[in-house]
């Protein structure tokens, strides 16, 4: 995956989290504060910057119900061709 790949997956996958979490009332404090992390890593998650851990991510898809397989529309619009790519190749190998 390319930079901008990667760029455009975190920052879909984090706009919809910040627009669930908007409109069930929480704020980014509160939210960091329930799932254990500080309010920077949820404000750069929301705009892309970040990774969550996936212990942090599940216990956001939990707080906020997304389901888990939401991320699946962002991974195939932007990080399933380099994927695909990448596991051709490994499979050419065996």
């Amino acid at each position: 995956m390319n930079k901008l790949e990667k760029d455009n997956f975190l920052t879909a996958i984090g706009a919809h989290y910040k627009i669930q979490r908007q409109v069930q009332g929480y704020t980014q404090e509160e939210v960091a504060e329930i799932i254990d992390v500080s309010e920077r890593i949820i404000q750069q998650f929301e705009k892309g910057e970040t990774n969550l851990s996936i212990t942090s991510f599940v216990q956001l898809s939990y707080l906020l119900n997304v389901p888990y397989s939401f991320v699946k529309e962002p991974f195939n619009q932007y990080l399933y061709g380099s994927y695909q790519e990448r596991k051709e190749i490994i499979d050419r190998k065996k």
